[in-house]
């Protein structure tokens, strides 16, 4: 069968899989949101740490301190990964706010409550749909692993801890940190193929 083809059939499986995932999780979420959010003892502190960080504000500084730290010490790679990783947060960020405004999904608090609403606007807390938090910490985390192959256990633990930490403190449901993970998927791998395409890398960006 033709490289083309396989490619194409993989690219439809992938797609079905992500369409049951998110139908499954979307008939669950609701009821998996009450069981799982925590409000006291480890699961609060969880929700407390991966709530700092996956901020956006904490993400930002440490990148930036990265590519100082590369420039200072002669790291190009390093740099290189630090600002991938700039780019590949604003991404996942401008997309995650502009999904969250058009679709409009109340969070946990609200629906608890018995908002319901769908569609545009610019509401708070009609945002919960996908999670920025983990969007831009999957962004960052998969084009720094891409860089550094060996880091790839650490980020994957870094996103699933802060995903995970969304749903304990009652911030957003489960779908929402799956759609927030595919957002920063595709945005990690967009900010890696246009770098690589802008600017192959060079002979000295090698190592740390």
């Amino acid at each position: 069968m033709p490289p083309r083809i396989v490619n194409k059939w993989n690219r439809i499986w992938l797609l079905t899989a992500v369409g049951l995932i998110c139908g499954v999780a979307g008939i669950y979420d609701a009821a998996l949101s009450r069981t799982l959010t925590v409000h006291t003892g480890p699961g609060a502190w969880a929700a407390e740490a991966g709530y700092w960080l996956g901020h956006g504000t904490v993400q930002a500084s440490v990148l930036v301190a990265l590519w100082l730290l590369a420039r200072m010490i002669s790291r190009p790679l390093l740099g290189r990964a630090a600002v991938e990783g700039l780019a590949a947060f604003a991404l996942s960020g401008v997309a995650t706010q502009v999904i969250k405004h058009l679709i409009g999904r109340p969070r946990p608090r609200l629906w608890l409550e018995g908002v319901r609403h769908f569609g545009p606007t610019l509401a708070d807390g009609l945002e919960s749909f996908p999670s920025g938090h983990t969007s831009t910490t999957v962004a960052i985390g998969l084009v720094i692993a891409l860089r550094y192959p060996r880091l790839m256990p650490v980020c994957l633990a870094g996103a699933v801890f802060v995903g995970a930490a969304r749903i304990l403190g009652g911030a957003h449901f489960p779908l929402d940190v799956l759609g927030g993970a595919i957002v920063g998927v595709y945005s990690g791998l967009a900010v890696k193929s246009w770098s690589d395409r802008r600017w192959p890398l060079s002979a000295g960006e090698s190592g740390l």
